[in-house]
């Protein structure tokens, strides 16, 4: 079950994605709460970074710049990023800017244009300090590059990253950075065999790097090698990459290794922490029904419903499974409230044509049957043929 994985402490950072959904919903003095207690009984850079953002929300600078100074002690440089937004948010240019070059040193350099379009840093735009910092060459050709290949891939264009890479590889000698570009660029063209090949080296040599490890797990997943997926995961979350996603990923991962127990209880302990997310719902209806357990399914899909009565997807998921135990009338009637909302979906008429049909409702299932047909579906025509004509 998901508790051998949480139990032992930080494999997953439970305490931190808490306190993120509290601090979603507005609930600032509970997220810190539970972030005080959990820094009282382990003192985490992880666990001060996130106070510290907490702090930086309410306004309250001084105290997220005390504990942005502990998580610096814990691991030099990890809060040096954030200890420049908190001094730009005080209007200190100077030592903002002295934090910021700081990063651009270490191991937890950001991202030109995480940089450049924080809005934090944006209330010094205008000072000297940081018109002398933009001036500066900060980021190597070979960064510049991996932004210029993402933004390729975002607009579909992958033809024209493997010119940059090969253009790279020509004047630069062997680099995990150009490793990791052609690995990013086997799995957005859709190669996940190769990709993953690419990736579990320079994972192995750098397990810490949150980008190798979250390309390799995803390219495992594509690739189907979800125990692998799984795997490198839970690696993301040891790294410190705090992200409740994660856990739906987890789930994904072992619904489709067939271990239905293990991925409910992730999509639960997400729940827990967004019991509304239709997402969340969704997927754990999908896993229950995978699973057999069509009563468990059918409570996911009704609260989907609940918490988004107009998307089509959430009735036609309940209406599937009702049409899997035979419950025609119900099934009839959630195809009929997907149709209202989407009619231009021929499973859905399809379904709900052969549930009126076994209700021994003939002249409406022979509608629904048509209304397939015109859509071109040929299951519809097979079934005319033999209760309609």
């Amino acid at each position: 079950m998901v508790s051998q994985y949480y139990s032992c402490g930080q494999d997953i950072p439970l305490d931190i994605l808490k306190a993120q959904a509290l601090l979603e919903n507005k609930k600032t003095g509970e997220a810190i709460n539970i972030l005080s207690s959990a820094i009282a009984a382990d003192k985490t850079t992880g666990l001060y970074l996130e106070r510290a953002e907490v702090y930086m929300s309410l306004g309250q600078l001084d105290k997220a710049i005390s504990d942005l100074v502990e998580a610096d002690n814990i691991s030099p440089g990890a809060a040096s990023f954030g200890l420049a937004r908190v001094y730009a948010l005080k209007g200190d240019a100077a030592t903002a800017i002295g934090y910021l070059e700081k990063n651009m040193g270490s191991g937890y350099k950001m991202r030109e244009k995480e940089v450049l379009l924080d809005q934090d840093l944006s209330r010094i735009s205008n000072s000297q300090e940081w018109k002398q910092f933009i001036k500066k060459e900060w980021y190597s050709r070979i960064e510049k590059s991996i932004s210029e290949i993402e933004y390729y891939i975002s607009l579909g264009r992958t033809g024209e990253t493997m010119d940059i890479l090969n253009e790279l590889k020509s004047d630069y000698a062997e680099d995990n950075k150009l490793t990791y570009i052609e690995g990013y660029i086997k799995y957005a063209s859709g190669q996940y065999r190769e990709a993953t090949t690419i990736m579990a080296p320079l994972v192995q040599e750098e397990p810490a790097n949150a980008d190798y490890v979250r390309l390799l797990a995803d390219a495992s997943f594509a690739n189907g090698d979800y125990a692998g997926a799984a795997m490198n995961y839970l690696g993301l979350l040891k790294v410190g990459d705090a992200d409740a996603i994660i856990l739906l990923k987890l789930a994904e991962c072992y619904k489709g290794g067939l271990d239905y127990d293990e991925a409910a209880s992730y999509v639960d302990l997400y729940l827990s922490l967004y019991p509304s997310d239709t997402d969340a719902l969704s997927l754990g209806g999908s896993i229950e029904r995978a699973a057999g357990n069509y009563n468990s399914a059918l409570r996911y899909y009704s609260k989907c419903l609940e918490a988004n009565s107009g998307e089509p997807r959430f009735y036609i998921d309940r209406a599937d499974t009702y049409f899997m135990v035979k419950s025609w009338e119900l099934a009839a009637n959630d195809y009929g409230m997907a149709l209202d909302l989407n009619p231009d979906n021929s499973e859905s008429w399809l379904n709900k044509g052969i549930s009126h049909l076994n209700l021994r409702q003939e002249d409406t299932g022979c509608f629904c049957l048509k209304m397939a047909q015109k859509m071109g579906d040929d299951r519809a025509s097979f079934l005319l043929e033999r209760n309609c004509e």
